[in-house]
């Protein structure tokens, strides 16, 4: 039990950097790198190239140092030392984050030692929590504590309240160890433990002051831990549900996922309890049956909230406590249900461990690869200056033959890029076959044209080809305009998908603009005999899986159960309107700018086949009307 507790919320609270750059970090990471080789060799670049280091420190570190190390040497060449000290510090958390401590804390004592030299005091307290951070990785719990006491009075006298917050928490961590050691007395554990609390407390009260509810609920669930430790765990549940609450006020499915699967664990391990004396509020094993349906009433939606975050441990250990609870219940079908989906988010966790480390080789080579080309324009531009005219002319002569090569290349690949998105043609032209991958959030669409089975059967067919046409044509306009991929067209049926090949983090926004505007292009849309035509769309989102099928006549598809959902919205939808699931309208509050800018109309609960009854909505604009043309 204990022990649960502490890996889960070790992973979640005390590096929640790792989650979010994972999660969000390869989008901002790609467009600074297509930035970094151009501009001023100036402070700035030094700037970017830092932060793109501590960006991969958590996705690639190995990369992140290649990328620290480039800042370093481009400081030193400017004369910036305060950029040094920006570099090692960025080196360092890249060794962090590979486990090298020795590197990491000789790269955080050179960036301390320069910040005395130029007396900045900000930074000198920073390297000072950086090896604070080194030593608590190597449980040298001492060595940690003074060095992030010594943060604290620094920042305390700058006055910075968030980074005094940071190492009170930190101090906080230290101490958690200490009072659970059993080289102390009984006594001192106790009095280790008010320290633990007090720290976590006083790190609370400021991140209060200063509204940011992340750093409160991050202090309320370690104060949790403590409890859970200490076997209060009524006090514990008091911790974690309103560190779950500030969560979902903030928005992170992640930790809200992780606190619920906590909470569930309180309520499963008193009705587990054969001693009797253990209680959470007013529950004891008595209430053995009230405390499992407790137990999997948390627990359950933690599924939804980190399928959507893509935190596959903590969705494999819902599956896994499901599993157990409904064992414990009597409900052996689902018992074995969920023991049958923990077997296979093992597979699906090993799959995505590889594929990071695919991910990593080809971003390292992909990298060095733009280094050596940066290189070589370098030495092309020095030779072009110091050849003769001959050789000039020579050169100009083959780029003549290797444009008009790539022109005649460039039709044919257009070719191909008409059929398929532009990333898997290059992959195939690359011979990889089969072309599959999995996304982890995604927004399928389906925009289809009501009773066009009775509307096509008196209609010339020559006539209803080039409506069609005329219309799908429109519709891809728009589908360019938001970024989404068209995938194919079925008879009167138009299906789309936000978040690939390329993810986005607000493919759920996409897809939402891109209904919106269809909506209002079609709304009066009558054929040239002046026929009123109607159309519904149906949309949700979640995990699918794309890839191209066939070795002659190529095409790329996607399935999933967003893909059939999506059809069913489509199919059970209003004429006119735009029906969605409830996954969806989530989707889009957490991704929008201007949550006003959407409105949600319950549809209620509805029937869906294969589904069974789920609460639907239909979604509509509240932004100023854009000039449309209506077709």
């Amino acid at each position: 039990m204990k022990r649960f507790f502490q890996l889960l919320l070790f992973a979640l609270l005390l590096a929640p950097s790792a989650l979010f750059a994972q999660k969000q970090g390869h989008d901002l990471v790609d467009s600074l790198v297509s930035r970094y080789p151009y501009g001023v060799n100036d402070s700035n670049k030094v700037l970017l190239l830092c932060r793109i280091s501590e960006l991969y420190s958590p996705i690639n570190s190995d990369t992140g140092i290649w990328f620290a190390e480039k800042a370093q040497r481009l400081a030193d060449e400017i004369g910036w030392k305060m950029g040094t000290v920006f570099a090692s510090i960025a080196i360092g958390n890249n060794y962090i984050a590979k486990a090298d401590h020795g590197k990491a804390l000789s790269y955080f004592f050179d960036a301390l030692k320069t910040s005395e030299a130029l007396n900045n005091k900000t930074q000198i307290a920073t390297c000072t929590g950086n090896i604070g951070n080194v030593y608590y990785r190597q449980k040298d719990y001492d060595k940690a504590f003074d060095y992030y006491h010594k943060a604290y009075e620094m920042f305390a006298t700058l006055g910075n309240k968030q980074r005094m917050a940071t190492n009170l928490g930190n101090m906080g961590n230290i101490y958690s160890h200490y009072f659970d050691t059993a080289k102390h007395s009984p006594d001192k554990r106790v009095a280790n433990r008010q320290k633990t609390l007090d720290y976590y407390t006083q790190a609370y009260q400021i991140y209060r002051e200063l509204g940011d509810k992340n750093g409160m609920a991050r202090n309320m669930g370690n104060s949790g831990n403590i409890y859970v430790q200490d076997d209060d765990e009524t006090k514990a549940l008091e911790q974690y549900a309103g560190a779950l609450k500030m969560y979902e006020e903030i928005g992170n499915k992640a930790a809200q996922a992780a606190f619920r699967i906590n909470i569930s664990s309180i309520y499963k391990t008193i009705a587990e309890d054969t001693t009797g004396k253990k209680s959470v509020g007013i529950y004891t094993r008595a209430n053995r049956q009230l405390l499992i349906d407790k137990a999997i009433e948390y627990i359950l939606p933690a599924i939804t909230l980190a399928s959507d975050a893509g935190f596959l441990e903590a969705l494999q250990s819902s599956y896994n406590n499901l599993s157990n609870l409904y064992a414990m219940k009597g409900d052996y079908k689902n018992a074995f249900e969920m023991d049958r989906k923990y077997a296979d988010m093992q597979d699906s966790i090993f799959k995505q461990n590889n594929d990071e480390s695919i991910s990593k080789l080809e971003a390292q080579y992909k990298l060095e690869q733009q280094d050596k080309q940066i290189q070589i324009q370098k030495l092309e531009v020095a030779k072009k200056r110091n050849t003769s005219f001959f050789m000039g002319a020579g050169i100009m002569l083959l780029l003549i033959v290797i444009i008009f090569i790539a022109k005649e290349r460039k039709k044919s690949e257009q070719l191909l890029l008409n059929i398929l998105p532009a990333k898997i043609a290059e992959r195939l032209k690359k011979k990889e076959h089969p072309i599959a991958d999995h996304f982890k959030g995604a927004s399928v669409m389906f925009i289809d044209m009501a009773d066009f089975t009775s509307f096509a059967a008196d209609k010339d067919p020559k006539e209803l080809v080039s409506m069609l046409n005329e219309v799908f044509s429109r519709f891809d306009a728009i589908a360019e305009k938001h970024g989404l991929e068209k995938i194919k067209t079925i008879g009167d049926c138009y299906m789309a998908v936000s978040g690939l090949p390329q993810p986005r983090n607000d493919h759920g926004v996409a897809a939402a603009n891109m209904a919106l505007e269809v909506k209002e292009l079609v709304k009066d849309f009558k054929t040239t005999d002046g026929t009123p035509v109607h159309f519904r769309i149906g949309l949700d989102c979640g995990p699918v899986v794309a890839g191209v099928i066939g070795t002659k006549k190529f095409i790329y598809d996607l399935w999933g159960d967003p893909v059939n959902t999506a059809s069913r919205m489509e199919t059970t939808g209003i004429i006119g309107e735009i029906h969605c699931t409830q996954n969806f309208k989530y989707a889009v509050q957490n991704q929008a700018y201007e949550l006003d800018d959407y409105e949600f109309t319950p549809r209620g609960v509805i029937e869906i086949k294969g589904k069974g009854k789920m609460q639907t909505w239909l979604l509509h604009s509240n932004k100023p009307k854009e000039e449309v043309v209506i077709l």
